[in-house]
């Protein structure tokens, strides 16, 4: 499975999906809530840099006009490809408040609907400690794909450099097609990257896997097992205190509420453990007093979760990506299958827009 983000039947049902579903109300709004950067085209992840700049995966909207690009029929509606996805830069995000975004890298491989919603491109980002920005990139048909710049960056592994054109240096997508790690259907979604110093470790949403990439090569460093009548689906994943990766998962459209996880993976890729209790989680990340963030896509979330195990669930619509600061500070991408003027959901309702909000509780 993938999560779809250029299908038109997965946007319309994760639209109808924001409210907190039954059983999984949100708690007391404990959380003082500060709009950073708005007017965002489908914000991903968040990634800190060294110097305190938040990095946002925009995917983009699509082809710039959709009557003269690539499209095709997926599931129940049209998906047109273009160059539009992009990465924002926030200098100082826990002073900034409802800025436009500051785009540092353009011309990204997307693919929408034709009116921008639940864009498909670039979705993960993370900067190293030697402020290296990395991302990953969407896997699209060859024969879909807007030119040969789209071509180069297909299911890539990019690096990242402001002003310049991005760089494919690893092709992530040839290892679902190659190896097919989980034995299902065989479509490459790199969608997750935590960039260390010596490595970089990318969640596929497609094949399942986890994969450690070093030295010019990339290795599946483990399965994610299918539960409660679903694949697992790796979203995302953070480096924890002890200095093994925690892995989000998005379980699918008709699991059961509370059937997602959070998986504890050693370095080895050995599953180490589990922590049930989410629905579909999109994002995560580790605040200052150990507690772990979990953004749920479908059930409009953000929870916390003490080291202690109580948990604080605060709602927030369309959130995916997380990340936190030493300052206490919380930053959340939400709207994140919208484009930047939000568009109208499928209930005839204004959608909620991209954006990032700043939270602390």
């Amino acid at each position: 499975m993938r999560i779809r983000v250029v299908s038109t039947a997965a946007v319309a049902l994760i639209l109808s999906l924001l409210a907190p579903l039954p059983g999984q109300a949100a708690g007391p709004t404990t959380a003082k809530m500060t709009v950073v950067v708005d007017g965002l085209n489908n914000p991903r992840q968040l990634s800190l840099g060294p110097d305190g700049a938040l990095y946002v995966a925009e995917a983009g909207r699509g082809a710039e006009d959709p009557d003269h690009a690539p499209c095709a029929e997926l599931g129940m509606g049209t998906t047109c490809y273009g160059m539009t996805s992009s990465v924002s830069r926030v200098d100082r995000p826990w002073r900034t408040h409802d800025a436009a975004p500051r785009r540092i890298v353009t011309g990204l491989l997307s693919g929408s609907e034709p009116d921008g919603s639940g864009a498909g491109g670039v979705s993960g980002i993370s900067v190293d400690a030697r402020n290296r920005i990395y991302a990953v990139a969407t896997y699209v048909r060859p024969d879909l794909l807007p030119g040969p710049a789209a071509a180069a960056q297909n299911g890539q592994l990019l690096r990242l450099r402001v002003g310049a054109p991005a760089k494919g240096v690893l092709d992530l997508a040839a290892v679902e097609l190659n190896q097919n790690p989980d034995g299902e259907d065989v479509n490459p979604n790199p969608y997750s990257i935590l960039a260390l110093p010596d490595r970089q470790i990318v969640a596929d949403a497609g094949a399942n896997a986890l994969y450690e990439v070093r030295g010019g090569r990339a290795r599946v460093l483990t399965v994610f097992p299918s539960h409660d009548g679903g694949q697992s689906v790796p979203t995302a994943v953070t480096l924890g205190p002890g200095g093994d990766y925690y892995v989000s998962e998005l379980l699918g459209f008709s699991a059961t509420p509370g059937s997602s996880r959070v998986y504890r993976v050693a370095r080895d890729g050995h599953i180490v453990s589990w922590q049930g209790g989410f629905s579909n989680a999109t994002g995560l990340a580790f605040g200052r007093d150990g507690s772990l963030y979990v953004a749920e896509l479908f059930a409009g979330a953000l929870v916390k979760v003490r080291p202690d195990g109580s948990r604080t669930e605060l709602a927030v619509p369309a959130p995916t990506g997380v990340a936190t600061d030493h300052r206490g500070n919380v930053y959340v991408s939400v709207g994140s299958m919208s484009s930047g003027n939000g568009g109208t959901g499928p209930d005839g309702q204004p959608a909620v827009a991209g954006a990032v909000w700043r939270l602390c509780f």
